[in-house]
């Protein structure tokens, strides 16, 4: 639909990965919130014998964090570049 209203292949393929980087972001953010309150909130030593308390560090959520986006942007990466490269008319008969 992009093609047909005059969007270059390039801007389209930019358009897929903001998208992939924006939803990836906000999917580490969440879940590495959910991981911090848990384990903030729940000892699992109380409830696991044996078990050794856990607590992320910065560099730890940091990394967490950019592995997320670069999954992100190797997931998308193939479909960008497949979708830059169909014509209008391709593009208009995809159901994908």
């Amino acid at each position: 639909m992009l093609k047909a209203l005059g969007f270059q292949s390039s801007n389209i393929a930019r358009l897929f990965v903001g998208e992939a980087v924006l939803v990836t972001s906000v999917g580490a953010l969440i879940g590495i919130g959910g991981a911090l309150l848990i384990f903030n909130s729940i000892d699992l030593s109380l409830y696991i014998p044996n078990f050794q308390s856990f607590v992320p560090t910065a560099q730890t959520l940091l990394v967490a964090f950019f592995v997320s986006i670069l999954v992100g942007l190797l997931s998308v990466s193939y479909s960008a570049y497949r979708i830059s490269g169909m014509t209008i008319a391709e593009a208009m008969r995809s159901t994908e």
